[in-house]
């Protein structure tokens, strides 16, 4: 539990110079992503709850390469000089791509939760952690694209 915690508020403190920004630009933007979190969430979290058992978790592997893939592309961005067309691009990749990846690991990891539980298995802080890891990752993406200036 400690450790969760303390990684709970170091991600808090990685992400605090974004927010910090978009609180200082127009302070709605968060509010929105905040809100817009909580939809995703939601609506993820109960299309996995209301979806034939075990159906999403098949999503696992395509979810995980999808997200493999966006840091693929994040990291190529360090090492390639591309173009400011293509790196809009790759930017745009980026964000809506990972803004799907991280909705669709909600609906997977709540079906995987369901099913760990129905299997005995009471690890509740890998399950928070995982969760609060995808909601992190949907608020930023959100947060990104409701803020930018295009």
């Amino acid at each position: 539990a400690a450790m969760l915690g303390t990684g709970g508020v170091l991600m808090g403190l990685s992400s605090a110079p974004l927010i910090g920004h978009f609180l200082a630009v127009d302070p709605t933007i968060v509010g929105t992503a905040l809100m817009g979190t909580t939809a995703i969430f939601g609506g993820f979290s109960l299309m996995a709850l209301k979806a034939r058992r075990r159906a999403m978790l098949t999503l696992g592997g395509p979810l995980m390469g999808s997200l493999l893939a966006i840091v693929g592309i994040q990291l190529s961005t360090l090492f390639i000089d591309y173009a400011p067309s293509t790196l809009a691009v790759l930017n745009n990749v980026y964000l809506y791509g990972g803004l799907l990846a991280f909705s669709g690991f909600i609906g997977y990891d709540t079906q995987r939760m369901i099913e760990s539980a129905r299997d005995g298995h009471k690890d509740h802080i890998d399950d928070a952690l995982g969760m609060f890891l995808n909601l992190r990752g949907v608020f930023m993406m959100l947060l990104q694209i409701l803020g930018r200036r295009d």
